[in-house]
């Protein structure tokens, strides 16, 4: 990761909880983005695909 995309005061800063508490919402930011591009992923790839839905019928005659 670029140290340089941070703000300042965020590479300057020491204080353990303070950094760790930077480092949690950091991480929490970086999965709702992956998440995120997944499901534009998804999204993309089934684009046109039919939706087909399976459905089980009792007494269908088959032996």
């Amino acid at each position: 990761m670029d140290l340089l995309s941070l703000p300042m005061s965020e590479r300057l800063n020491l204080d353990g909880k303070k950094k760790a508490e930077y480092v949690r919402t950091l991480h929490e930011k970086v999965r709702a983005n992956i998440e995120k591009k997944i499901q534009q992923y998804t999204r993309q790839a089934n684009k046109g695909k039919k939706k087909v839905t399976l459905s089980l019928e009792t007494g269908c005659g088959c032996t």
